[in-house]
């Protein structure tokens, strides 16, 4: 079965060069083309398409509120997988365009073969993304996860020896008391240094403190002296 797609775009220019590359695929159909939100609402519950491909800016509604619609609960299914195609690939855009439920995203110079292989990945269940945009995810991705590593490991070369010995031993499991009595100090204080190790750290509680000084590389989980492999029951394989 051909997959079906229906265009939205404001520009005549752009629709008409889209059908035609997509149209010339034999296992592309094209549907039908439009430059209006309520319009390619109307179209897309009449045709029910496979992919729905749009930009931004489309007159009396925005190709965000549509994709918002048509991948919401609220839509009969099969709903349609959404590729947002646009001139702007900003980070606040693109994250935007994934809020609205969108799981392509091609910038405008994207070549005629990129959207071609965007609208089967899509209709197949897949992510579609490319040039820019794919670089701008990544960096992101790697942003959200990396910069809490690296402020941690600043933070951490601010402490002082005694910090940094009690952020040892809390990472290792051990409780207050324990930490009092391994460097013979009152429990009160080693409170008071918990405390200045979240404020330092930024830390909300023990735990978080624990996960920093994994993430960070400042130490590594450790296990029990006391722990051993359980026992296999009968039957199981050794």
């Amino acid at each position: 079965m051909a997959i079906r797609v229906l265009i939205c775009d404001e520009l005549p220019v752009v629709r008409d060069g889209l059908a035609a590359a997509l149209g010339r695929e034999p296992d592309i159909e094209v549907v039908a083309t439009t430059g209006e939100g309520p319009e390619a609402l109307t179209v897309a519950r009449e045709q029910a398409p496979h992919v729905l491909i749009t930009d931004i800016s489309l007159a009396r509604r925005s190709g965000l509120e549509v994709a918002a619609e048509v991948t919401g609960t609220a839509w009969p299914s099969p709903r349609p997988e959404v590729l947002v195609f646009s001139a702007r690939t900003d980070d606040a855009t693109v994250m935007k365009a994934l809020e609205a439920g969108a799981y392509g995203y091609l910038a405008k110079d994207a070549p005629p073969t990129e959207v071609i292989r965007a609208v089967r990945a899509l209709a197949a269940g897949e992510a579609a993304t490319g040039g820019p945009v794919t670089r701008r995810l990544i960096d992101w991705l790697f942003w959200r996860n990396a910069e809490p590593v690296a402020a941690a490991q600043r933070a951490l070369r601010s402490l002082t020896p005694r910090e940094r010995e009690i952020l040892l031993l809390v990472a290792a499991g051990l409780s207050d008391a324990e930490v009092a009595g391994k460097l013979s100090l009152q429990q009160a204080t080693v409170r008071s240094h918990l405390y200045h190790l979240r404020q330092k750290l930024d830390a909300r509680d023990r735990a978080q403190l624990v996960v920093l000084a994994y993430q960070s590389g400042f130490t590594v989980p450790t296990v029990p002296d006391a722990w051993s492999p359980p026992e296999r029951g009968p039957g199981r394989p050794g």
